[in-house]
């Protein structure tokens, strides 16, 4: 794959997790962090 292609493949990726620029980063750090679980399942049944 050429540069430019690797380029035009990233710009069509809104986000990716896997940077550690990724804006969602911090989000998906707390859901999946040992409250994120916990805290989830206390608001499954409501607010």
């Amino acid at each position: 794959m050429s540069t430019t292609q690797e380029r035009t493949a990233e710009q069509e990726l809104p986000y990716d997790v896997f940077s550690r620029a990724c804006p969602s980063r911090g989000t998906l750090e707390h859901v999946t962090g040992r409250w994120g679980a916990l805290t989830l399942g206390a608001l499954y049944e409501g607010s």
